[in-house]
């Protein structure tokens, strides 16, 4: 049993991990193309750069981990900070069905400001450099002499 529960495991671990490379690829054809207009090249695209993506992030492990989950993490909060923050209130009043169905893009908020890409920016590279000095591999210790 305790055989098939570490297949089983290790199954749900790449899994796992495609999956994280995938949603940056979905991301990555969300930004590209540009809303309305025929959906099947933003479906296509979509697959395709999930499944590359999901399989380079399985061969590349933490680079493309520390990669996606900084990326997607500083837009997203980014994004629903945003509307949190300042659009709360008019979402508040909205009934629930025309609430869900308010754009949560990038780029609705952005629009012609081009200036607040810095922050969602600086908060990836934080993100990143943050993950990379807590995942950094302890085997690699220098030694110290004292």
């Amino acid at each position: 049993i305790a055989v098939l529960l570490t297949a089983l495991t290790w199954a749900i671990y790449k899994v796992a991990i495609f999956m994280c490379g995938g949603l940056l690829g979905l991301w990555i054809a969300s930004v590209i193309m540009q809303p309305g207009g025929d959906m099947m090249p933003r479906i296509v695209l979509s697959v395709i750069l999930f499944i590359i993506l999901g399989i380079i992030t399985i061969k590349l492990r933490k680079p493309l981990i520390v990669l996606s989950s900084a990326i997607i993490g500083a837009f997203s909060l980014f994004v629903y900070g945003y509307y949190i923050l300042f659009e709360f209130a008019n979402i508040a009043r909205l009934d629930f069905t025309e609430a869900a169905q308010l754009p949560v893009r990038f780029a609705d908020i952005i629009g012609s400001n081009y200036l607040l890409y810095i922050i969602p920016i600086v908060l990836a590279i934080l993100g990143m450099v943050a993950q990379g000095r807590s995942t950094r591999d302890r085997r690699k210790r220098p030694q110290r002499d004292y």
